[in-house]
């Protein structure tokens, strides 16, 4: 403004900027009395009081701040500096990337005054004077550059293209295959992302964008397919067929060739000695294999004698031929020749005498009245067989009434009228044995109900010795009532006909017999006599019956009904009905029912009351008054003996050892029981470390299961124990020779076990990871087994635990197997679960303890059933016959029922109606074979061998 002039003490007025003034980076704030600001300010419209000196006033300037601003300029991720404040003329420092700022594909490079990096640029810690204007600072970018790099993959010579360069989000074209890349038995077929090629593929001038990060390529190979081809040599013809290179090629199907069998097939066309391995990777070439063929010829061409006629006339393929010779005759040739030059021969029963152009000579000498088996055996270079079976037949026409000579590799002999004798092996005989058999005239007299329906033989031995079985069979007549017969034997000391135990066949009515005298097949189409019913001892709970009845066949069973209803079947001839209320009368009536099952009318009806609550019954006095027998409390003993009552519940122990708790019903019948410690057990226990008891041995005075579970409780030393083990209690095995564990609950130093039968018990330590049994039985050594056929089969079951050996060291395989061996057998190899049903056979009483589980269990699942009569015949030898029907319903087989149904066996006709659905199953099923000329040989007893290897072959099946 303009100098003004005022006088002294007027008011002065104080203009603003009116001039306009300006001053660089500041803003005009007024005026002041002093240059520097530090006078006295005014601003317009102030005034001030003119003094007595003149006034100069300052315009006053303050100094003006701006902004530095951080721009991410595309940055994708981060946060750029804050916004500051600076004032003019003043130093500004520049930050980093403190906000972790990120652009895809780039790297930070800084900051600058342009966008696009054409102005000032700075980096970090920069510094620089701000002027009169804000500053937007833009973050500046370096884009990346990644590599391609090129992997052979597996290539055995050539090169990979170089590595290159790429900018980010910049296009890469791939090469092809420039440096010759190669890989035996494989094909370049462009390259992948991924080395197993299951990332993206690119082929020669593919392209991609190249993204952040660096990208290796891997050579992609293709396996090559090649061709292989297959001359059958003769063969039928086999198409070609691809595979590629390095993997197994599928071996097509067996070509055939009439007569040959197919060997395999060979890579060299003429030794035919380099096996190919269609299991092995292939190579990088095509192949031609060839046929290799061995001849599957087991068939003769030619078979003759020199006396009498084969009958039929020989045909190749027909395996079963017989001689009929006269009983004169003692020796005749048998001449053969073979259909290929290649077949081995192997002939029994006769030796081998010569050979003159190609034909074989045998001698077969020795013949004995009968049978005579002549065994031929071809077999081809394959090792394919094929059996012919010649049967010499000497007549028997005049052997009934005089001696015929043994021989003991002639185990059956036949007469005339369906008579044979099957001897057992190793049956002891001298020089110059002899079998004399005569028809005879004994037949039943009397008041007996039986009469004469077959043949009644007397035999007689000389120079031998029974020492076994010996299988008969008796011929009948009419089979209108075959169910109605049996073999009986004539007893002289008594003058009566005994009942022996037999089955009915379709050829003859067969027995197991262990002494000699008369034999007859007898008819009893009679009833048992009226079953007399007596009352017994009663309690307040249980009523005793005894029952009696005659019969010339002997009785097999009583059934008893109470009250009209069937409520029991027993081969006993006395019953405890027990469960009953006390103060109540029941009315009895029974049938019998013989062997041969002919069924008594009802007996007179016999009425009984029990008793009331409190008082004994019956005599016996024990441990009552008067003579009577408590109902109450249970009888005790401590010295290892306890006769109880039956129906009663009891204890026996001996001393702190051992004890057992007997429930009340566990028995019908008085149950004597006996505890007796076993001082030598050299034979029974291979490590007596594991022993944590003596052994016992607990019996008691009938052979058949309890009908409730009794507790054995026995003391051990736990200080025998020790991590990791555990006591069990142990049953011995009386068939099988071996412990077996039946567990146990432990409490303190006392275990205890549940059973229903009784044998030798003790408590094993035993480590449940690798002790199935306290035997040790790594290794299966048998004295007798080496070579024999079935071998493999008797160790794979002993292994199994299905069978064992015998202490001394053998196995016996061709010793024979009873009835319930085998059913111990078969449940050893099934392992069903339970006990199995009540046995109800009328010979239950016989059937051992080590085997009443097993039948058990097999006639609850209906493998096992008895005989006609009503017995099991636990005792005697199993029949090849019976044993196939047990096999087939083990396997559930469809077992057809038809008369139509044939075997296939060459004895087919001799196969019992009831079995021959069985035998045929088995035998398509391929678990059952046949003996020597493919004969089955149904009612022949069944060896040990031959049931553990129906078994096993059962087991693969099921398998």
């Amino acid at each position: 403004p303009a100098d003004s002039i005022h006088d002294y003490n007027t008011g002065v007025p104080v203009p603003g900027n009116t001039g306009g003034l300006a001053k660089l980076g500041h803003t005009f704030a007024g005026w002041n009395t002093a240059a520097d600001g530090s006078g006295t300010n005014y601003t317009a419209p102030a005034s001030f009081t003119m003094g007595a000196a003149d006034v100069t006033l300052y315009a006053k300037w303050t100094v003006n701040g701006y902004t530095v601003t951080y721009e991410v300029n595309g940055a994708t991720s981060g946060s750029a500096p804050s916004v500051s404040n600076h004032d003019y003329n003043t130093d500004v420092t520049v930050p980093g990337n403190s906000g972790g700022l990120v652009k895809t594909g780039y790297t930070f490079a800084g900051w600058n005054t342009a966008a696009d990096g054409g102005g000032t640029a700075y980096t970090t810690g920069d510094a620089f004077m701000i002027g009169a204007a804000d500053v937007t600072l833009y973050a500046q970018w370096t884009i990346n550059s990644y590599t391609v790099t090129y992997d052979g993959n597996g290539a055995e010579s050539g090169s990979v293209p170089a590595v290159s360069s790429h900018m980010y989000d910049t296009a890469v074209t791939v090469p092809g295959n420039p440096g010759g890349l190669t890989k035996t038995g494989h094909t370049f077929a462009g390259w992948n992302t991924a080395v197993d090629g299951s990332g993206t593929n690119y082929a020669e001038a593919g392209s991609f964008t190249i993204g952040t990060a660096d990208v290796t390529l891997y050579a992609r190979w293709s396996a090559n397919r090649y061709e292989i081809s297959f001359e059958s040599n003769g063969g039928s013809p086999v198409d070609d067929v691809t595979v590629h290179y390095g993997s197994a090629a599928v071996k097509p199907t067996d070509p055939t060739k009439t007569g040959y069998a197919f060997a395999g097939w060979y890579t060299d066309r003429d030794a035919l000695s380099q096996a190919f391995d269609f299991a092995a990777p292939f190579g990088a070439a095509d192949a031609t294999l060839y046929a290799k063929w061995i001849s599957a010829n087991a068939l003769l061409s030619d078979l003759s004698v020199d006396q009498g006629t084969l009958r039929p006339a020989f045909s190749p393929s027909e395996p079963m031929y017989a001689v009929d010779a006269a009983k004169s005759a003692k020796s005749l040739k048998l001449f053969l020749s073979k259909g290929d030059s290649k077949q081995t021969i192997t002939v029994t029963g006769a030796t081998y005498a010569s050979v003159t152009d190609d034909v074989y000579a045998y001698n077969v000498s020795s013949l004995i009245v009968g049978p005579n088996p002549i065994t031929i055996m071809v077999t081809a270079e394959n090792q394919e067989r094929h059996t012919y079976q010649v049967t010499v037949n000497v007549s028997a026409d005049e052997a009934m009434g005089q001696p015929v000579a043994l021989d003991p590799s002639v185990r059956t002999l036949a007469f005339p009228g369906g008579l044979k004798v099957n001897l057992p092996e190793g049956l002891p005989m001298s020089p110059g044995a002899t079998l004399t058999v005569r028809d005879s005239n004994a037949a039943p007299s009397g008041e007996v109900k039986l009469a004469k329906a077959g043949q009644v033989i007397d035999f007689q031995f000389e120079g031998v010795t029974v020492d076994r079985p010996v299988e008969i069979t008796l011929g009948y007549g009419d089979k209108s009532h075959s169910s109605k017969l049996a073999i009986f034997y004539y007893n002289a000391a008594t003058g009566k006909w005994e009942y022996q135990p037999s089955r009915v066949t379709d050829h003859g009515i067969v027995a197991s017999v262990g002494h000699f005298s008369t034999y007859g097949v007898l008819a009893d189409t009679t009833a048992p006599d009226r079953v007399t019913v007596a009352a017994g001892e009663k309690t307040t709970s249980s009523i005793t019956l005894h029952l009696a009845a005659g019969d010339d066949s002997g009785v097999a069973k009583y059934s008893i009904y109470r009250d009209g209803k069937l409520v029991a079947e027993t081969a006993e001839s006395s019953y405890v009905d027990t469960g009953l209320s006390a103060s109540r009368t029941y009315t009895y009536t029974a049938k019998a029912v013989d062997r041969l099952g002919n069924i008594s009318n009802d007996s007179e009806s016999v009425s009984v009351t029990t008793n009331s609550d409190g008082i004994g019954g019956g005599s016996g006095a024990v441990g009552g008054s008067n003579g009577t027998i408590a109902t109450t409390g249970k009888v005790t003993s401590t010295d290892g003996t306890l006769t109880l009552p039956a129906g009663r519940s009891g204890e026996v122990s001996l001393g702190d050892e051992v004890k057992i708790v007997i429930p009340a019903g566990a028995s019908r019948e008085e149950l004597k029981l006996t505890i007796e410690r076993v001082s030598d057990i050299r034979q029974l226990i291979e490590r007596s470390d594991r022993l944590l008891s003596p052994v016992f041995e607990i019996s008691k005075n009938f052979a058949s299961s309890l009908s409730k579970d009794v507790t054995l409780t026995f003391a051990f030393d736990p200080t025998m124990v020790k991590d990791g083990q555990k006591p069990s209690v142990f049953s011995y095995d009386e068939l099988n020779l071996e412990w077996v564990d039946i567990g146990g609950e432990v409490t303190g130093n006392t275990i205890a076990a549940s059973v229903k039968n009784f044998t030798k018990f003790a408590v094993f330590v035993v480590d449940p990871k690798t002790d199935p049994s306290p035997d040790e039985k790594p290794t299966i050594r048998f004295g007798d087994i080496a070579g024999h056929w079935a071998e493999p089969n008797i160790r794979a079951a002993v292994a199994a635990g299905i069978v064992n050996g015998y202490a001394d060291g053998t196995f016996k395989p061709d010793a024979e197997v009873t009835r319930a061996e085998f059913a111990v057998l078969l449940m050893n190899a099934l392992e069903p679960k339970g006990t199995g049903a009540e046995l109800t056979f009328a010979d239950t009483a016989e059937i051992g303890a080590w085997a009443a589980t097993a039948v058990s269990q097999a006639a609850e699942a209906g493998i096992a059933t008895g005989y006609s009569d009503g017995r099991f015949r636990p005792a005697a030898n199993i029949t090849r016959a019976e044993l196939a029907v047990m096999i087939a319903r083990a396997y559930g087989a469809d077992i057809e029922t038809e008369s139509s149904v044939t075997t296939g066996f060459a004895d087919d006709e001799y196969i019992p109606e009831w079995a021959k659905g069985a035998v045929s199953a088995v035998r398509q099923s391929g678990i059952v074979q046949g003996r020597s000329g493919d004969r089955f040989a149904p009612d022949a007893t069944a060896t040990r061998a031959e049931a553990v290897t129906m078994i096993m072959n059962l087991l693969r099946k099921m398998n």
